[in-house]
C-alpha cells in the first residue's frame, strides 16, 4: 500500500497520530527532493560558470596580447612618420631613426580593423551572463569590456576610412622584398627632398601620424577594460596570475627600444 493510500485510510479511520506521522514523512520527502534538485541545478550552474571562466581567461589573454601589440605598432608608426617629416626639413636621421621611418612608411597605409570581443564573452553577453557569472565585479567588467570594444571598433573604422582616403606617396619610396618579409615589400628608402617639394605631402604625413596616435589611444582604453577582466579572473582563481604574460603575437616592432 502506498503512503498516500495509508494516509487516506488513516484519515477515514480518524487515526490522527498516524496521519501526523505520515504527513511529516511526506513533507520531509518533498523537502529532501527539493534540496536534491536545487543542489543538482547549482552544481550544473557552477560547472557551466567554471567552463566559461576558463575559456574567457584564455580568450582575454589573447586579446590582451593583440591589443598590446597593436598599441606598440601604432605608436611606432606615428613616431616614424615624425622622423620622416624631420628628414624633409633637412635634418639627417640616425640609423635607428631611419629604421623607424622605413617601418612607419611601410605600414602607414596598412589598415587593421578594430578588435571585437567574441568567443566565450559573446556567448555570455548574448545569453545567460547574469545567471552564469555570479561575481558582481566580474559581470560589470565583462560588460565594460564589451561596451569599450564596440566603441573601439567603430572609432578605428572611422580612422581607417581617413587613412584609406589619404593620397598615397609611393612615388617617393624605395621598396624591396627582404628575406624576412616574404611576399611583402618593405620600404628601404625614401626621397625626403622630393617629398618636401611635393605639395600636400607634409600635411598628409602629419595627418597620418595623428591618425595612428588616435588609434593607439583608442586601443589603450580597450586594453584597460580587457586587463580589468583578467585581473578579476585572477582574483577568482580562474587562471594562474601571470601564467601567460602579454606578448606581441606577431613579433615586436623592430624599433621598439629606440628612443
Amino acid at each position: 500500500m502506498t503512503l498516500l493510500s495509508r494516509l487516506n485510510r488513516n484519515i477515514r479511520e480518524h487515526n490522527w497520530f498516524a496521519v501526523c506521522v505520515e504527513f511529516v514523512i511526506v513533507v520531509i520527502g518533498v523537502a529532501v527532493g527539493f534540496q536534491l534538485t536545487q543542489g543538482y541545478d547549482q552544481a550544473r550552474l557552477e560547472a557551466r560558470e567554471t567552463s566559461y571562466l576558463t575559456g574567457m581567461a584564455t580568450d582575454f589573454s589573447i586579446y590582451q596580447s593583440l591589443l598590446i601589440c597593436r598599441i606598440e605598432t601604432e605608436g611606432e608608426i606615428a613616431r616614424g612618420l615624425d622622423h620622416v617629416i624631420t628628414a624633409m626639413g633637412g635634418t639627417e636621421l640616425s640609423a635607428e631613426e631611419q629604421a623607424r621611418a622605413h617601418y612607419a612608411l611601410t605600414l602607414a597605409h596598412a589598415v587593421q580593423p578594430g578588435l571585437p570581443l567574441e568567443g566565450n564573452l559573446q556567448a555570455l553577453v548574448l545569453g545567460d551572463l547574469v545567471e552564469t557569472i555570479r561575481d558582481d565585479t566580474l559581470r560589470g567588467r565583462i560588460l565594460q569590456a564589451q561596451s569599450t570594444a564596440s566603441v573601439n571598433v567603430a572609432a578605428v573604422e572611422q580612422i581607417n576610412a581617413m587613412i584609406i582616403g589619404a593620397a598615397r606617396f609611393d612615388a617617393y619610396l624605395e621598396r624591396a622584398r627582404t628575406a624576412d618579409s616574404g611576399e611583402f615589400y618593405t620600404v628601404i628608402g625614401f626621397d625626403d627632398a622630393a617629398m618636401a617639394d611635393a605639395p600636400g605631402v607634409r600635411d598628409l604625413l602629419m595627418n597620418l601620424a595623428n591618425y595612428h596616435r588616435a588609434i593607439a589611444g583608442t586601443v589603450e582604453s580597450q586594453l584597460s577594460a580587457v586587463t580589468g577582466v583578467l585581473n578579476q579572473l585572477d582574483v577568482l582563481g580562474a587562471r594562474d596570475p601571470g601564467a601567460s604574460g602579454p606578448s606581441c603575437l606577431y613579433g615586436a616592432p623592430p624599433t621598439r627600444d629606440i628612443d
